[in-house]
């Protein structure tokens, strides 16, 4: 799963012998259920403006990405 950090929405790195998500900005650290609650909440608090900028970010930073990657 791609996350983003609910604080300063930066990308999160999950790390597997801890089993958390570490934002890689502001230094946030969730579990899986807790990142989902977070993204749950921010779902539905969104409106339908902040919903098409959200795309739009994700869909740059996924154009602007290598593309080789294994």
């Amino acid at each position: 799963m791609s996350a983003t950090c609910p604080e300063c929405s930066k990308n999160m790195k999950y790390d597997r012998e801890m089993k958390i998500y570490t934002c890689t900005g502001c230094g946030l650290t969730l579990t899986r259920s807790e990142l989902l609650s977070e993204m749950d909440k921010r779902t539905w608090a969104e409106t339908d403006e902040d919903k098409k900028k959200r795309e739009q970010r994700e869909y740059l930073k996924w154009w602007t990405s290598p593309k080789n990657k294994k």
